[in-house]
């Protein structure tokens, strides 16, 4: 969702990820968590380690004027873009963080 965000508002868009769908960020993240429980630690890791490098290549084709303008993006409502990556990231992760150590120590080992 991060990186299609960033594409589309590098070409000028209003994004349509469900982060701007109107639900609850609860609701969503509950949504995903029953999606992909059953996955392999090995394919949540290398998902995580792909996805972050294409965010971070993306975050990179923005100027510093564009980051951190709060009104160079109208749907931020006055908030600037670094400031969602921030809370859609390490921010997002850091609130999760407990659980997913929890998730790997109890991980089956083969």
């Amino acid at each position: 969702q991060l990186v299609t965000l960033l594409w589309q508002a590098s070409r000028g868009g209003r994004p349509s990820t469900v982060h701007f769908s109107g639900r609850n960020r609860d609701e969503i993240n509950a949504e995903w968590h029953t999606q992909n429980k059953e996955r392999p630690l090995g394919l949540v890791w290398n998902d995580f380690v792909r996805i972050r490098e294409q965010s971070l290549r993306r975050v990179r084709t923005f100027s510093e004027k564009d980051l951190q303008n709060p009104r160079r993006y109208r749907w931020l409502q006055g908030r600037p873009l670094w400031q969602w990556i921030a809370e859609s990231t390490f921010e997002h992760e850091r609130e999760h963080m407990a659980a997913v150590r929890a998730w790997i120590e109890n991980y089956p080992r083969t």
